[in-house]
């Protein structure tokens, strides 16, 4: 399982994307660069492996996104001390929230899909 983990960590795309957008004012049109950043990942706490590559490029004014397809539910950690279900899921939600904001990134965009294809 930790194997899957790191795998989907490094495939679980980093995307960089460049976009050029041309300025509609004035008569001399200067075309601007605005550089984005996406890295997704299947849990809540995964973007730790790459959190300081993510503070990098938003130091560099890079806008950063971060997406979480899971809501980490089941993600039970003994010393935490939290049951697994919604209220693990809403702490798990918290962090990734606090996360992204000292990372200086965009706040995450969470899926809120239920780890392990469990329904329920």
């Amino acid at each position: 399982m930790r194997t899957n983990r790191i795998a989907l960590s490094v495939f679980a795309a980093i995307v960089f994307t460049q976009c050029t957008n041309t300025a509609e004012s004035g008569k001399s049109e200067q075309p601007t660069e605005s550089r984005s950043l996406l890295a997704i990942f299947a849990h809540p706490d995964d973007e730790a492996t790459v959190g300081p590559v993510l503070a990098k490029y938003a130091a560099e004014g890079v806008a950063v996104y971060l997406a979480i397809a899971t809501d980490g539910r089941y993600g039970v950690t003994e010393h935490a001390k939290i049951p697994a279900g919604d209220s693990l899921a809403s702490v798990r939600a918290e962090e990734a929230k606090c996360a992204a904001e000292k990372l200086g990134i965009q706040p995450p965009i969470m899926f809120g899909l239920h780890d392990q294809l469990r329904n329920g």
